[in-house]
């Protein structure tokens, strides 16, 4: 698929957090401070998700796979995003960045991206382009949630509904107003 379909494929058709509920856990971490959480974890998440997804698919590429060792993409997909969330760790306390990248690192959202990437038989460069799409595809749902959010402060909810419930709600709407962009469409529109 061209880099093009993968960008529209990933941020509208196969939306991480709509379509695969990838990373539905930070959503309520973000209504304290929205904006710091788009920009700073959101960044971070996009890079995590670009390098974890290149990374994963080359060992799985060069290594998994001529020692017939594919059973292992899963342990190996965990342990190489811990080692990238290390590295990312020790470099935002270079730059005093201040963070908490292991709950980056354990959102389904890294992992989810990284074993779409081998599933999908993606190459290097697709697999970079599919982290980085997987990335803003989440973020721009996770801002549409956050919009929502906060039209919900103003608005009469039952109780019953409020919180949890009621965004819930609103992601299941969006997913179904998601799936009417087709994938097989973009397939063919973008080759």
């Amino acid at each position: 698929m061209s880099y093009m379909g993968l960008l529209f494929t990933f941020v509208f058709a196969q939306n991480v957090l709509l379509y695969y509920f990838f990373g539905i856990d930070s959503v309520e971490d973000m209504k304290d401070d929205r904006s710091r959480f788009l920009i700073q974890e959101g960044l971070v998440l996009i890079g995590v998700c670009s390098c974890s997804g290149i990374m994963i698919r080359s060992i799985h590429q060069f290594i998994l796979l001529p020692l017939g060792l594919t059973y292992l993409k899963t342990v190996t997909a965990v342990l190489l995003i811990l080692v990238v969330g290390k590295i990312t760790d020790s470099i935002l306390k270079r730059f005093k960045v201040s963070l908490n990248v292991w709950r980056l690192m354990v959102n389904s959202l890294v992992v989810g991206i990284s074993l779409l990437a081998v599933h999908g038989k993606y190459s290097l460069g697709e697999s970079f382009m599919a982290g980085l799409s997987a990335g803003l595809g989440y973020l721009f749902a996770v801002y549409l949630l956050g919009v929502l959010q906060e039209q919900f402060k103003r608005e009469w909810i039952p109780r019953s509904l409020q919180g949890v419930p009621i965004l819930a709600i609103s992601a299941g709407l969006m997913a179904m107003a998601f799936l009417a962009i087709d994938a097989a469409l973009l397939k063919r529109i973008f080759g």
